[in-house]
């Protein structure tokens, strides 16, 4: 479901979005074309963070440099790009697009990740580097701080890492517990190791051959998924999410695998700034219409409650990534006229992808059509000043950080621009960026975050009790 949605969100945009063209001094160079989307994509990995990251010696913490990261630089490097300008243009244009930039900045939530497949909830396990791999990092982190010393500005430090970090997935990592799988974009790396039993290609070149049988990898994280064991306490607040309807023929201590599992949802509608709050709307959605999907898990025992949950309160709920946009409609009124995406959209079906664009859709017209918070998506012009105060200043920097979701779109000049289409996808990338609060040295929790636990929440689980049996109480 999650990659349907993903291909159907991000098809054909151009009459609801607004676009930045890279203008080109002459007519064969590269253009680049920058659209906001509401594609939400899954969680694969560790996020890098928008910026380069070093440690602050005065601060003693991990923060921001003023160095944006080496894959935004590349994503939006262009073959004339010599004065980094952009034309912002919301018409019609005869230039040949040669790669079309998707963005979705939406709000960073503080929960844990889980991610839905095969009609079941797993939950996020990473494991850890060994012994081994413990006293190869020593060594690593001070070939890298030699590196960059003895460099004369920040620009290499991803690719210095990229060259100095090299851990082996087979025997620099803790065993994961049972069940452990990794995540998507990992898999490739254990297909490798059953590659290096078998016979090279004698079809492709040396170079290949070697990248097809590496078990390396640059991160210090083998990021993976693990299912839920009912018997677990530590597993209660993730089955406090689930729910079987009612008067399936099932016994109330049935095995988990033999049902159909609901998921308490929270889809988020839009932001009201008279009262500084987002509508959210309460849902019992299938599993198996979020297959693929990843989410995160809230609730007053997770992370320190940074969403106000009363103390004592065992419910807790899921958010789909990628689903509070900062680009949401701002609902400044009660106008019952205003459209309801949701309408519908049961909580048997996939959410309507049409429906969703509409709600999207901007109110606030300023910033070229993006809503105030457009500066965002024309991600190669932020600065972390100008990220810090609008954290420090605006209600919507009242959250823990901003996800970017990115899709890039490397067009042929006889393609159609449709991601249906089979000859295209290899052409297509997906990428998540990041920046939280702790990157620029500002505080987290706060008080008064702008996604906060509401009341009404707690109403309407009590209705759906009436249709669906919750595990774990």
């Amino acid at each position: 479901m999650f990659e349907q949605q993903q291909q159907s969100t991000s098809t054909n945009n151009n009459n609801n979005n607004n676009t930045i063209i890279m203008k080109e001094e002459e007519e064969n160079k590269e253009t680049i074309q920058i659209e906001s989307t509401n594609l939400h994509l899954p969680v694969q990995g560790k996020i890098s963070c928008l910026f380069e990251i070093s440690f602050n010696e005065e601060e003693k913490k991990v923060l921001a440099t003023n160095q944006l990261n080496l894959k935004i630089l590349k994503l939006f490097k262009n073959s004339s790009d010599n004065n980094n300008s952009y034309n912002y243009n919301t018409s019609e244009h005869s230039e040949k697009i040669k790669k079309n930039i998707k963005i979705n900045p939406t709000i960073k939530i503080d929960g844990t990740c889980c991610l839905i497949r095969n009609g079941k909830l797993f939950k996020r396990f990473d494991r850890k580097l060994n012994q081994k791999g413990i006293s190869k990092n020593k060594l690593y982190q001070k070939q890298l701080q030699q590196s960059l010393q003895s460099s004369s500005d920040n620009t290499n430090i991803e690719m210095n890492k990229n060259e100095i970090l090299k851990f082996d997935i087979l025997t620099d990592f803790k065993e994961g517990p049972n069940g452990w799988f990794p995540c998507d974009s990992l898999q490739y790396l254990f297909n490798n190791n059953i590659n290096k039993e078998n016979n090279t290609n004698k079809e492709s070149s040396e170079e290949e051959n070697e990248k097809n049988k590496s078990t390396i990898i640059n991160s210090q994280h083998l990021v993976g998924w693990i299912p839920l064991n009912e018997k677990e306490s530590s597993d209660r607040w993730h089955l406090s999410v689930l729910a079987t309807k009612k008067n399936t023929n099932l016994e109330n201590n049935s095995n988990i695998e033999n049902k159909e599992l609901y998921a308490l949802t929270l889809i988020p509608k839009s932001f009201n700034k008279l009262t500084n709050k987002i509508k959210c709307e309460i849902k019992m959605i299938s599993l198996k219409n979020l297959e693929n999907q990843t989410v995160e898990l809230i609730g007053s025992k997770i992370n320190a409650n940074p969403y106000k949950f009363p103390k004592n309160e065992k419910q807790h709920f899921l958010i789909p990534h990628g689903s509070i946009s900062f680009l949401m409609n701002n609902d400044n009124s009660n106008n019952d006229d205003k459209v309801d995406c949701n309408d519908n959209c049961n909580d048997e079906k996939e959410v309507d992808n049409d429906c969703k664009e509409k709600d999207n859709k901007q109110v606030d017209k300023n910033n070229d059509g993006y809503g105030e918070n457009g500066f965002l998506v024309n991600m190669k012009e932020l600065t972390l000043d100008g990220l810090k105060k609008w954290f420090e200043e605006n209600e919507f920097g009242k959250n823990e950080g901003i996800v970017f979701h990115i899709l890039i779109d490397n067009k042929d000049d006889n393609n159609n621009n449709t991601i249906d289409n089979k000859e295209e996808k290899k052409d297509k990338k997906i990428m998540l960026v990041k920046i939280h609060r702790h990157h620029l040295n500002l505080k987290w929790p706060i008080d008064d975050p702008m996604f906060k636990f509401d009341e009404s929440w707690m109403e309407e689980v009590q209705k759906l009790k009436e249709s669906y049996d919750f595990l774990g109480q």
